[in-house]
């Protein structure tokens, strides 16, 4: 499973490279990968979290 914390680091650096960007269509661009790729952060976070419940509850099941 890809870690969510790579995507925020990508996002991190395309608003960092804002600050310098003067091409319209570079800021567009940076703005679109630094939006997708938080996006892509939430949604390893809710797998993971969904996955640890899943086996929390697999888990429950086999002690009882």
């Amino acid at each position: 499973m890809p870690d969510p914390d790579l995507f925020r680091e990508r996002a991190r650096r395309c608003r960092e490279l804002l600050k310098v960007a003067v091409a319209p269509e570079v800021i567009d661009q940076l703005k679109v990968w630094s939006r997708e790729f938080d996006a892509d952060a939430h949604k390893v976070d809710d797998q993971m979290t969904a996955a640890r419940r899943a086996c929390d509850l697999i888990a429950r099941s086999i002690a009882h």
